[in-house]
């Protein structure tokens, strides 16, 4: 994003701001981790990230996503839009709603970090793009709705801010013009009890890329904060030298999926399992993971303590290790979902 840019947006989120506190709703959380891996015997943090949301009118909603890292890359703005909600319209820099994860903010992840499939599909920190999306609800006897996307990058391409890339490798200006284009077609069933089911099938296609996935999500909630969750997402697509530079070569095909069942015991205790696969044909090379994660609150779910122990197998690390993290969070956004 170029200065201009920049400027711009913080110029639109200073204004939002204003406007949200004339209408007398207005948040800012403050959001940091801590963690350990033993996979490079080291300390780690994600640095802060800085959540804002307020309304512009009654049926006009900001949210605003910054992330400030400590290793001396420049701060980053990680979604930055306004949702018109009677029109269900979408407008600005957002993560677009394709599957489950890549509009989840890792915070929330009771698991630490994504799946390496999906870091290989979306990039390490998500798939974000300026564009506009927008939402129609479906005449079915279930909950359904089609999403419309026009948006200005291609599966997996990412800003490059001052040097800070969003992308598994260096970030190059994309040889192929044009937009994307997102259907996305989500389906909630509501089954007997307080059971649920989720199912949603995403399109791509645009800048020299076209991808295509499915994702599903089934929760049998016991009680308020007790529950359990199986999810699921599968994607292939034609992706470019992941994601960068000219369009695709006709072998070029990336596969990715994981599948993960969770309990939420109560309050204080989730346990779960995660396995992932990708793979990629023109190179020949796949992975596979599968781990234990889980999480524990000892009092207000402002502060959680998260643990993964993982299993890779891939062409170039084939061993275990495990991670262990502190989740904090000031203000009104949680780092604990139930």
């Amino acid at each position: 994003m170029n200065t201009m840019k920049k400027k711009l947006v913080i110029k639109l989120l200073l204004l939002s701001v204003t406007l949200a506190q004339e209408n007398n709703f207005f948040s800012l959380s403050i959001l940091s981790d801590i963690s350990f891996s033993s996979k490079d015997s080291s300390f780690n943090s994600s640095g802060l990230e800085f959540v804002a949301m307020g309304n512009l009118s009654p049926n006009a909603h900001v949210m605003a996503y910054f992330h400030s890292p400590i290793d001396g890359d420049p701060p980053t703005v990680e979604e930055v839009y306004v949702n018109f909600m009677v029109a269900q319209i979408k407008l600005g820099y957002f993560r677009p709603e394709v599957g489950i994860l890549n509009k989840t903010h890792r915070h929330t992840f009771n698991f630490i970090s994504s799946p390496n499939a999906m870091n290989y599909m979306f990039g390490l920190h998500s798939w974000a793009s300026l564009g506009i999306k927008i939402n129609q609800e479906l005449p079915t006897p279930w909950k359904s709705n089609i999403g419309m996307n026009i948006l200005q990058n291609g599966v997996g391409e990412g800003m490059n801010m001052q040097g800070h890339s969003h992308g598994l490798s260096p970030t190059y200006v994309d040889s192929v013009d044009g937009f994307s284009s997102l259907i996305t077609l989500n389906n909630q069933f509501n089954l007997y009890g307080d059971k649920i089911l989720f199912l949603g099938l995403n399109y791509i296609d645009g800048r020299g890329k076209e991808f295509s996935g499915g994702d599903f999500k089934f929760i049998n909630r016991i009680n308020q904060f007790s529950s359990w969750v199986v999810q699921s997402e599968y994607f292939i697509g034609n992706i470019s030298s992941l994601h960068h530079g000219i369009s695709y070569h006709p072998d070029e095909t990336l596969s990715a999926g994981y599948f993960m069942v969770g309990r939420q015991f109560n309050k204080k205790y989730h346990l779960g399992l995660l396995a992932d696969h990708w793979s990629y044909k023109l190179k020949a090379t796949q992975g596979t993971s599968i781990g234990l994660y889980g999480d524990y609150v000892p009092d207000e779910d402002n502060l959680v303590f998260r643990f993964k122990l993982m299993k890779d197998k891939q062409t170039d690390n084939d061993g275990m290790y495990g991670i262990i993290e502190m989740s904090w969070s000031l203000g009104s956004h949680k780092p604990k979902r139930y």
